[in-house]
Protein backbone atom coordinates (compact mmCIF):
# COMPACT_ATOMS: atom_id res chain seq x y z
CA UNK A 1 0.00 0.00 0.00
CA UNK A 2 2.79 2.46 0.82
CA UNK A 3 4.03 2.20 -2.79
CA UNK A 4 0.99 4.20 -3.94
CA UNK A 5 2.09 7.83 -4.52
CA UNK A 6 -1.25 9.09 -3.29
CA UNK A 7 -4.96 9.03 -4.06
CA UNK A 8 -6.85 12.11 -5.23
CA UNK A 9 -10.63 12.38 -4.99
CA UNK A 10 -11.81 15.35 -7.08
CA UNK A 11 -14.39 17.86 -5.75
CA UNK A 12 -17.66 15.93 -5.46
CA UNK A 13 -18.90 15.68 -1.87
CA UNK A 14 -18.79 17.52 1.42
CA UNK A 15 -16.47 15.36 3.52
CA UNK A 16 -18.53 15.94 6.69
CA UNK A 17 -22.06 15.82 5.27
CA UNK A 18 -23.98 12.55 4.87
CA UNK A 19 -20.97 10.25 5.13
CA UNK A 20 -21.04 7.96 2.11
CA UNK A 21 -19.04 5.23 0.43
CA UNK A 22 -16.20 7.47 -0.90
CA UNK A 23 -15.53 9.02 2.51
CA UNK A 24 -15.54 5.62 4.23
CA UNK A 25 -13.30 3.96 1.62
CA UNK A 26 -10.79 6.79 1.64
CA UNK A 27 -10.70 6.96 5.43
CA UNK A 28 -10.01 3.22 5.52
CA UNK A 29 -7.24 3.48 2.93
CA UNK A 30 -5.61 6.33 4.83
CA UNK A 31 -5.56 4.15 7.95
CA UNK A 32 -3.59 1.61 5.92
CA UNK A 33 -0.91 4.23 5.33
CA UNK A 34 -1.99 5.49 1.90
CA UNK A 35 -1.85 9.25 1.44
CA UNK A 36 -5.27 10.59 0.42
CA UNK A 37 -6.06 14.04 -0.91
CA UNK A 38 -9.80 14.67 -0.62
CA UNK A 39 -10.74 17.75 -2.63
CA UNK A 40 -13.60 18.92 -0.49
CA UNK A 41 -16.85 20.67 -1.38
CA UNK A 42 -17.86 21.99 2.04
CA UNK A 43 -21.51 22.73 1.33
CA UNK A 44 -22.71 22.02 4.86
CA UNK A 45 -20.27 24.56 6.27
CA UNK A 46 -21.44 27.14 3.72
CA UNK A 47 -17.95 27.84 2.45
CA UNK A 48 -16.50 28.67 5.86
CA UNK A 49 -13.65 26.21 5.39
CA UNK A 50 -10.65 27.08 3.25
CA UNK A 51 -7.10 25.88 2.74
CA UNK A 52 -5.73 22.50 3.74
CA UNK A 53 -6.87 20.52 6.76
CA UNK A 54 -5.16 17.40 8.09
CA UNK A 55 -7.81 14.85 9.02
CA UNK A 56 -5.36 12.15 10.12
CA UNK A 57 -1.75 11.23 9.49
CA UNK A 58 -2.41 10.31 5.86
CA UNK A 59 -5.65 12.07 4.87
CA UNK A 60 -5.75 15.72 3.84
CA UNK A 61 -8.81 17.83 3.05
CA UNK A 62 -8.33 20.48 0.38
CA UNK A 63 -11.08 23.04 0.92
CA UNK A 64 -11.57 25.13 -2.24
CA UNK A 65 -7.96 24.35 -3.07
CA UNK A 66 -6.31 22.15 -5.71
CA UNK A 67 -2.99 20.45 -4.90
CA UNK A 68 0.03 21.07 -7.10
CA UNK A 69 2.82 18.57 -7.61
CA UNK A 70 5.61 17.59 -9.97
CA UNK A 71 4.75 16.16 -13.40
CA UNK A 72 6.78 13.12 -12.35
CA UNK A 73 4.17 12.28 -9.71
CA UNK A 74 1.28 10.24 -11.07
CA UNK A 75 -1.33 9.71 -8.34
CA UNK A 76 -4.26 7.35 -8.34
CA UNK A 77 -7.36 9.27 -9.40
CA UNK A 78 -10.46 7.84 -7.70
CA UNK A 79 -13.80 9.38 -8.62
CA UNK A 80 -17.51 8.57 -8.39
CA UNK A 81 -19.25 11.23 -10.48
CA UNK A 82 -19.07 10.27 -14.18
CA UNK A 83 -19.59 13.88 -15.32
CA UNK A 84 -15.99 14.50 -14.26
CA UNK A 85 -14.57 12.11 -16.85
CA UNK A 86 -13.65 14.98 -19.17
CA UNK A 87 -11.69 16.91 -16.54
CA UNK A 88 -9.29 14.29 -15.16
CA UNK A 89 -6.27 15.11 -17.32
CA UNK A 90 -4.87 17.98 -15.21
CA UNK A 91 -4.48 15.60 -12.25
CA UNK A 92 -1.87 13.67 -14.28
CA UNK A 93 -3.16 10.31 -13.01
CA UNK A 94 -1.12 7.16 -13.19
CA UNK A 95 -4.21 5.05 -12.56
CA UNK A 96 -7.89 5.94 -12.87
CA UNK A 97 -10.47 4.21 -10.67
CA UNK A 98 -14.14 4.89 -11.33
CA UNK A 99 -16.56 3.92 -8.58
CA UNK A 100 -20.05 3.15 -9.91
CA UNK A 101 -22.20 3.89 -6.89
CA UNK A 102 -25.62 4.65 -8.45
CA UNK A 103 -27.52 4.00 -11.65
CA UNK A 104 -27.45 6.90 -14.13
CA UNK A 105 -31.24 7.30 -14.11
CA UNK A 106 -33.92 9.37 -12.38
CA UNK A 107 -32.14 11.57 -9.79
CA UNK A 108 -28.82 10.80 -11.46
CA UNK A 109 -29.96 11.04 -15.09
CA UNK A 110 -27.49 13.88 -15.68
CA UNK A 111 -24.76 11.23 -15.46
CA UNK A 112 -26.08 9.29 -18.46
CA UNK A 113 -24.14 11.08 -21.27
CA UNK A 114 -20.86 10.49 -19.39
CA UNK A 115 -21.35 7.03 -17.92
CA UNK A 116 -20.08 4.89 -20.80
CA UNK A 117 -16.92 6.91 -21.24
CA UNK A 118 -16.23 6.93 -17.47
CA UNK A 119 -16.46 3.14 -17.33
CA UNK A 120 -14.62 2.49 -20.60
CA UNK A 121 -11.71 4.82 -19.84
CA UNK A 122 -11.03 3.65 -16.28
CA UNK A 123 -8.17 1.34 -15.43
CA UNK A 124 -10.38 -0.16 -12.75
CA UNK A 125 -14.12 0.07 -12.15
CA UNK A 126 -15.72 -0.65 -8.79
CA UNK A 127 -19.44 -1.44 -8.65
CA UNK A 128 -21.60 -1.27 -5.54
CA UNK A 129 -24.34 -3.71 -6.63
CA UNK A 130 -24.97 -6.66 -8.94
CA UNK A 131 -26.87 -4.52 -11.44
CA UNK A 132 -24.14 -1.88 -11.56
CA UNK A 133 -21.52 -4.60 -11.87
CA UNK A 134 -23.25 -6.31 -14.80
CA UNK A 135 -23.68 -3.01 -16.65
CA UNK A 136 -20.08 -1.90 -16.15
CA UNK A 137 -18.58 -5.36 -16.76
CA UNK A 138 -20.17 -5.41 -20.20
CA UNK A 139 -18.15 -2.30 -21.05
CA UNK A 140 -14.90 -2.80 -19.13
CA UNK A 141 -13.56 -6.24 -18.13
CA UNK A 142 -11.54 -4.62 -15.34
CA UNK A 143 -14.63 -4.29 -13.14
CA UNK A 144 -14.92 -5.55 -9.58
CA UNK A 145 -18.03 -6.01 -7.47
CA UNK A 146 -17.50 -4.14 -4.21
CA UNK A 147 -20.76 -3.95 -2.22
CA UNK A 148 -21.25 -1.32 0.44
CA UNK A 149 -20.60 -1.82 4.12
CA UNK A 150 -20.43 0.33 7.23
CA UNK A 151 -18.23 1.26 10.15
CA UNK A 152 -19.21 -1.74 12.24
CA UNK A 153 -17.13 -0.68 15.24
CA UNK A 154 -18.94 2.65 15.39
CA UNK A 155 -22.51 1.38 15.10
CA UNK A 156 -22.08 -1.57 17.43
CA UNK A 157 -21.38 0.92 20.23
CA UNK A 158 -25.14 1.51 20.36
CA UNK A 159 -25.51 -2.14 21.42
CA UNK A 160 -22.79 -2.42 24.01
CA UNK A 161 -22.08 1.04 25.45
CA UNK A 162 -24.21 3.29 27.65
CA UNK A 163 -24.76 6.38 25.51
CA UNK A 164 -26.12 9.78 26.48
CA UNK A 165 -29.65 10.76 25.54
CA UNK A 166 -29.79 13.53 22.91
CA UNK A 167 -31.32 16.75 24.17
CA UNK A 168 -33.83 16.88 21.31
CA UNK A 169 -35.02 13.28 21.59
CA UNK A 170 -38.84 13.35 21.78
CA UNK A 171 -40.94 11.27 24.13
CA UNK A 172 -41.09 7.93 22.38
CA UNK A 173 -43.75 5.28 22.36
CA UNK A 174 -42.47 1.73 22.22
CA UNK A 175 -41.51 0.22 19.92
CA UNK A 176 -39.44 2.63 17.83
CA UNK A 177 -39.40 2.27 14.04
CA UNK A 178 -36.22 4.01 12.93
CA UNK A 179 -34.80 5.43 9.72
CA UNK A 180 -31.33 6.91 9.14
CA UNK A 181 -30.49 8.79 5.95
CA UNK A 182 -31.65 11.43 3.53
CA UNK A 183 -35.39 11.73 3.05
CA UNK A 184 -35.37 12.04 -0.72
CA UNK A 185 -37.62 11.51 -3.73
CA UNK A 186 -36.80 7.80 -3.69
CA UNK A 187 -38.35 7.46 -0.23
CA UNK A 188 -41.99 6.36 -0.13
CA UNK A 189 -43.60 9.04 2.04
CA UNK A 190 -47.04 7.49 1.61
CA UNK A 191 -45.69 4.23 2.97
CA UNK A 192 -44.24 6.06 5.98
CA UNK A 193 -47.63 7.62 6.65
CA UNK A 194 -49.32 4.20 6.39
CA UNK A 195 -46.84 2.88 8.95
CA UNK A 196 -47.63 5.72 11.34
CA UNK A 197 -51.36 5.06 11.01
CA UNK A 198 -51.07 1.28 11.18
CA UNK A 199 -48.91 1.37 14.32
CA UNK A 200 -50.27 4.24 16.45
CA UNK A 201 -48.68 2.78 19.59
CA UNK A 202 -45.21 2.94 18.01
CA UNK A 203 -42.96 5.89 17.20
CA UNK A 204 -41.39 6.60 13.83
CA UNK A 205 -38.01 8.24 14.44
CA UNK A 206 -36.62 9.68 11.20
CA UNK A 207 -33.05 10.95 11.37
CA UNK A 208 -31.87 12.72 8.24
CA UNK A 209 -32.29 15.85 6.13
CA UNK A 210 -35.11 16.50 3.68
CA UNK A 211 -33.67 16.37 0.17
CA UNK A 212 -35.80 17.43 -2.82
CA UNK A 213 -39.06 16.55 -1.02
CA UNK A 214 -41.75 18.55 0.72
CA UNK A 215 -45.20 18.01 2.19
CA UNK A 216 -44.01 15.31 4.54
CA UNK A 217 -46.73 13.48 6.49
CA UNK A 218 -47.23 14.76 10.01
CA UNK A 219 -48.72 12.60 12.75
CA UNK A 220 -48.24 12.62 16.53
CA UNK A 221 -46.10 9.47 16.43
CA UNK A 222 -43.87 10.68 13.56
CA UNK A 223 -40.71 12.51 14.61
CA UNK A 224 -38.69 14.23 11.85
CA UNK A 225 -35.40 15.12 13.54
CA UNK A 226 -33.59 16.41 10.48
CA UNK A 227 -29.89 16.26 9.73
CA UNK A 228 -27.49 15.01 12.40
CA UNK A 229 -23.73 14.83 12.03
CA UNK A 230 -22.37 11.32 11.59
CA UNK A 231 -20.82 11.25 15.05
CA UNK A 232 -24.26 11.74 16.63
CA UNK A 233 -26.18 9.04 14.74
CA UNK A 234 -25.71 6.23 17.24
CA UNK A 235 -27.10 8.38 20.05
CA UNK A 236 -30.44 8.30 18.25
CA UNK A 237 -30.12 4.84 16.72
CA UNK A 238 -29.67 3.29 20.17
CA UNK A 239 -33.46 3.69 20.58
CA UNK A 240 -34.36 1.87 17.35
CA UNK A 241 -36.20 -1.43 17.73
CA UNK A 242 -36.34 -1.95 13.97
CA UNK A 243 -34.67 -0.21 11.04
CA UNK A 244 -36.61 0.48 7.85
CA UNK A 245 -35.63 1.08 4.22
CA UNK A 246 -38.80 2.55 2.66
CA UNK A 247 -37.48 3.07 -0.88
CA UNK A 248 -39.81 3.20 -3.86
CA UNK A 249 -39.24 0.44 -6.44
CA UNK A 250 -37.67 1.90 -9.56
CA UNK A 251 -34.73 1.83 -11.95
CA UNK A 252 -32.50 3.73 -9.55
CA UNK A 253 -33.31 1.84 -6.36
CA UNK A 254 -33.02 -1.53 -8.14
CA UNK A 255 -29.29 -0.84 -8.30
CA UNK A 256 -28.91 0.51 -4.76
CA UNK A 257 -26.96 -1.39 -2.14
CA UNK A 258 -28.23 0.66 0.82
CA UNK A 259 -25.58 1.51 3.38
CA UNK A 260 -28.29 1.74 6.04
CA UNK A 261 -28.88 -2.01 5.65
CA UNK A 262 -25.40 -2.63 7.04
CA UNK A 263 -25.70 0.08 9.68
CA UNK A 264 -28.94 -1.42 11.00
CA UNK A 265 -27.41 -4.90 11.09
CA UNK A 266 -24.40 -3.53 12.97
CA UNK A 267 -26.88 -2.10 15.47
CA UNK A 268 -28.17 -5.64 15.93
CA UNK A 269 -31.78 -4.82 15.06
CA UNK A 270 -34.22 -6.35 12.56
CA UNK A 271 -34.45 -4.71 9.15
CA UNK A 272 -37.67 -4.23 7.20
CA UNK A 273 -37.35 -3.06 3.61
CA UNK A 274 -39.29 -2.71 0.43
CA UNK A 275 -38.39 -5.37 -2.14
CA UNK A 276 -35.00 -4.08 -3.23
CA UNK A 277 -32.87 -6.68 -5.06
CA UNK A 278 -29.74 -5.84 -3.06
CA UNK A 279 -31.60 -6.28 0.23
CA UNK A 280 -33.41 -9.43 -0.86
CA UNK A 281 -30.01 -11.08 -1.42
CA UNK A 282 -29.40 -10.95 2.32
CA UNK A 283 -32.84 -12.08 3.48
CA UNK A 284 -31.27 -15.07 5.29
CA UNK A 285 -29.66 -12.54 7.66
Amino acid sequence: MTGIPGIIYPPTLDFDFLIQRPQQLLKALSRLGVTVYFLNRPAYHQGKLSGIEKYNEHLYLFNHYVPSYSVNIKPVLYYSNPTQVESLGPYNPGLIVFDSVDEAVEEFSSWRPYYHRAVASADLVLAASDKLYARARAINPHTLLLPNGCDFGYFKRARYEPLATPADLPDLKRAVIGYIGAVASWCDLELLERLALAFPDCSLLIVGPLYNVRNIPLHPNMHWLGYKVYEELIYYAQYFDVGIIPFKPGAMTEAVNPIKLWEYMALGIPVVSTALPEVWKYREL
